[in-house]
């Protein structure tokens, strides 16, 4: 067996932590959620946890960093695709639900949204976290615009931020009590629709 260095060894360890922390967050929200519960979910000792992260808030923004992040680099790599506009919405339409599949992730944005309006420290970078997030999706819409053929709009920026709401909203419509396939379909319904109209 190859021996990991120290920086896999660091990811991975990483990984764990924010899969339990997502877990533990979703199921008792910011206040109710334990260090010791993720550091004991994601087989770790306390220690491990601080090794990492200073705080609850930091492995926050960091899960949501990381989710964000995969999930835009993923639809990227589609748009860089040299297959038909419609097949590359339907790449994106399966990378979404398998977004959405992660049962617990509408539950955790949710919670650092309440976090950041219940506590001013955390909602400074709270909001560095949104500003980095609507950026990232502005530059992923307008590689898909120019994908498509057309023009960008000059509300541009919004446009971009009401597709994070969007989905933010959706993650939060799929659960135990509803039909999670539909979700991605009203997504594509709105792309396709900005894309007709621009």
């Amino acid at each position: 067996m190859t021996r990991l260095s120290r920086e896999d060894s660091r990811s991975i360890t990483q990984e764990k932590l924010r899969t339990a922390a997502l877990q533990e967050f979703a199921r008792w929200g910011f206040g109710g959620a334990a260090i010791d519960k993720i550091t004991e979910s994601a087989g770790f000792s306390r220690g491990a946890f601080y090794a990492n992260y200073k705080s609850k808030e930091d492995i926050l923004i960091d899960v949501l960093k990381a989710y964000n992040n995969r999930e835009i680099q993923e639809w990227r790599q589609f748009l860089a695709m040299p297959e038909d506009i419609e097949t590359v919405l339907n790449y994106m339409r399966e990378s979404f639900a398998r977004y959405l599949g992660q049962a617990d992730w509408g539950m955790f944005v949710i919670e650092a949204q309440l976090h950041a309006k219940r506590n001013k420290d955390f909602a400074a970078k709270y909001r560095g976290y949104l500003n980095e997030v609507n950026e990232s999706v502005r530059l992923m819409l307008s590689a898909l615009y120019s994908r498509a053929g057309v023009a960008e709009p000059p509300n541009f920026g919004e446009l971009a931020v009401l597709l994070r709401a969007l989905v933010v909203g959706l993650s939060l419509d799929v659960g135990d009590d509803s039909d999670p396939s539909n979700a991605p379909d009203q997504l594509m319904y709105f792309l396709k629709t900005i894309l007709h109209h621009a």
